[in-house]
């Protein structure tokens, strides 16, 4: 009599087919998640490039780079009280094919105005970076009784090596310009309040110089229990220190904390810390989300990638248009 043998798996091959599958997937999972980290990393890079080159069209078409800070409003409640704050990054926007949202902004009014609270939330691709995956989260926020809702954004403009506004604060705060007794509050660096550069000031050299670079967002889980953002850092609307602007005072990926009046969570990869400061000194450093570095924005329009073991004194360098720094190998 013909026997009859079973071709099934035993228990034994299963659970061995079992293994070495693990083993293929645990091996092949950091190579597939480097690889869509190059994926985003590609795409923040080229994002970035686009910003770079509206930045430039904008300083061909007008003369100069747009402000970092906008001035004193001439309409509005709180006109003369405040900066209307609104960043570089809301006057480039017609050069980044987002002319719709340019013109919904009310340029007369502060960013915290009624009339451009609807602006202020939409997200903007261009700014945002796919590795920090913050897009189209907001930073909720309460200002004189009033909420309102900032998109996120992963690009800031550099202010120089020391802060955005370089005066004590009780010095700006409420005073109008006809009766402040001092320029604008100018930095070493690509931007500052109230004024845009022009290029023929870059005397380092536009490829030596720095527009922008990175930040890591405030995150929708940083919120307090009433439903409101503690992290400003990151948002496109809003021009001040750690929303669209940051500088060169340390360097990538600090562990020496960002500082702030309000507003900023602290996280191991994002830390700072806040409180009363009798300076204006806010100030926060570059960061991101990819391993090792930040993607940097220099004015002749290229980008490259920089280490968080660059030296200080060439970082600082970089963030400088006129100081005549030799400048090392990044």
């Amino acid at each position: 009599m013909r026997s009859h043998r079973s071709h099934g798996f035993t228990l034994v091959e299963l659970l061995v087919v079992i293994a070495i599958i693990a083993i293929l997937v645990v091996m092949l999972l950091p190579a597939v998640q480097a690889a869509r980290e190059a994926a985003r990393s590609a795409q923040c890079i080229s994002n970035m490039k686009q910003v770079g080159l509206s930045m430039l069209n904008h300083e061909n078409a007008l003369g100069r780079l747009p402000e970092g800070l906008m001035g004193y409003p001439p309409n509005g409640p709180y006109a003369g009280a405040n900066w209307s704050a609104m960043s570089a990054h809301t006057q480039i926007l017609p050069y980044l094919e987002e002319g719709q949202v340019f013109e919904g902004i009310n340029f007369d009014r502060e960013w915290i105005d009624a009339s451009n609270r609807h602006v202020a939330k939409t997200p903007i691709e261009a700014y945002s970076c796919p590795s920090d995956g913050t897009f189209g989260q907001m930073f909720r926020v309460s200002i004189h009784s009033q909420d309102s809702f900032l998109a996120r954004s992963n690009f800031v403009v550099c202010a120089g090596t020391t802060q955005l506004a370089p005066y004590p604060f009780s010095k700006l705060q409420g005073m109008p310009p006809h009766l402040r007794n001092f320029d604008p509050p100018e930095t070493d660096g690509a931007f500052y309040a109230e004024t845009g550069r022009r290029l023929r000031e870059f005397s380092d050299g536009t490829a030596k110089t720095v527009l922008g670079s990175e930040v890591i967002a405030g995150r929708n889980e940083d919120r307090n229990s009433s439903g409101y953002s503690e992290d400003a850092r990151g948002v496109w609307f809003w021009a001040m220190e750690g929303g669209a602007t940051y500088v060169h005072r340390h360097t990538p990926h600090a562990s020496d904390p960002d500082l702030f009046r309000y507003f900023c969570k602290n996280r191991p990869e994002a830390p700072c810390t806040t409180g009363v400061i009798e300076e204006y000194q806010d100030h926060m450093a570059a960061r991101s989300k990819h391993p090792g570095g930040v993607n940097v924005l220099f004015a002749d329009g290229h980008v490259q990638r920089v280490s968080n073991d660059v030296n200080l004194l060439t970082w600082q360098a970089i963030a400088t248009v006129a100081g005549e720094e030799g400048v090392e190998d990044l």
